[in-house]
């Protein structure tokens, strides 16, 4: 397993309709670096036996949400909150409490047609890793959180990737975007993604050391 090493440590926040694919890039994205991921999905599932999306349940949600982030920013590493965040208040929420902790952030915005979005939201299958905590969800409910998109501005620091490319895509992509943003940081002798340490091998008795 590779790790990001980064200083400032980075905040990397998802957002896109339900069904963009978030969950299938965020979850792939924590297991090759070994990052700690606070899923929204996760939460709901945990809460709500059947949710339904109301503004109580979202409410009750955020705030569980927000006290996790605020636990794992002492980490001091990199840390990705897969959730929904379409609107700019929720994603400018998130960026104060990480910047007080010195982080910087990065939104990657999923980016799914509404009608391979829509199909997915309503048809998930407990199978799939990436659908194990979401629930179906009907065209209105869809259409309800469809229409809170509110698109990141140049003050938000963003990249949008595609949620139907393969994930080694998508992840070149926001490696790209995130060596960039460090770029006058990185240090050429130490490398931003850092490969684990194998343990040195000790010489057999005996043993010719070349």
């Amino acid at each position: 397993m590779r790790h990001l090493k980064l200083t400032p440590p980075l905040l990397i926040i998802t957002m896109g309709y339900p069904g963009s694919g978030k969950t299938f890039f965020s979850r792939q994205f924590a297991e090759q670096y070994g990052l700690p991921r606070i899923s929204e999905d996760m939460l709901r599932f945990e809460l709500f036996e059947k949710p339904l999306f109301s503004s109580d349940e979202s409410d009750i949600i955020k705030r569980i949400f927000q006290y996790t982030l605020e636990e794992f920013l002492k980490s001091q590493q990199t840390i990705i909150c897969d959730g929904l965040f379409l609107s700019k208040l929720e994603r400018l929420e998130l960026i104060k409490i990480a910047n007080k902790q010195g982080y910087r952030t990065l939104t990657v915005w999923l980016q799914t047609d509404i009608q391979t979005s829509s199909l997915r939201a309503s048809k998930r299958d407990r199978r799939n890793p990436d659908d194990r905590f979401s629930f179906n969800m009907d065209q209105s409910t869809f259409s309800s959180f469809k229409n809170k998109l509110q698109r990141p501005d140049e003050k938000e620091q963003s990249i949008v990737i595609s949620g139907k490319h393969a994930f080694k895509s998508q992840s070149l992509s926001v490696l790209r975007k995130i060596t960039g943003m460090y770029a006058e940081q990185i240090d050429v002798n130490k490398p931003v993604i850092e490969s684990p340490k194998r343990p040195a091998v000790k010489p057999r008795a005996n043993q010719l050391i070349q």
